[in-house]
């Protein structure tokens, strides 16, 4: 179930490098940006703010799509060696942990 989700990556990731590449452009176009290093200590703070943003948005769209994909499809039919009940705990262990991340 996890295999359908990361070819969806790849457009995600074109769309980002594409609108980070127009907005570089622009800045480096009209010369407003400030010589120094690192902003005045913006930079890095901005840097793992994006970054942590990114890790609970992937949590929580994985453990959501997973919570539904399991529930719709292999709720009847479960026969891994690991219970259906754990998988579901996991799920929204992983949901939790993505809204108290962010």
């Amino acid at each position: 179930s996890i295999g359908v989700l990361v070819p969806s990556l790849l457009p995600l990731a074109a769309l980002f490098f594409a609108m980070k590449y127009c907005i570089d452009r622009h800045i480096l176009r009209d010369q407003a940006y400030l010589c120094g290093p690192e902003s005045q200590g913006l930079f890095l703070p901005r840097v793992l703010f994006i970054m942590r943003m990114i890790v609970v948005g992937s949590w929580f769209f994985l453990g959501t799509s997973l919570q539904f994909t399991a529930k719709t499809y292999f709720h009847h039919r479960w026969d891994a060696k690991v219970p259906f009940e754990i998988l579901e705990t996991s799920c929204w262990l992983l949901v939790i942990s993505a809204i108290l991340l962010g």
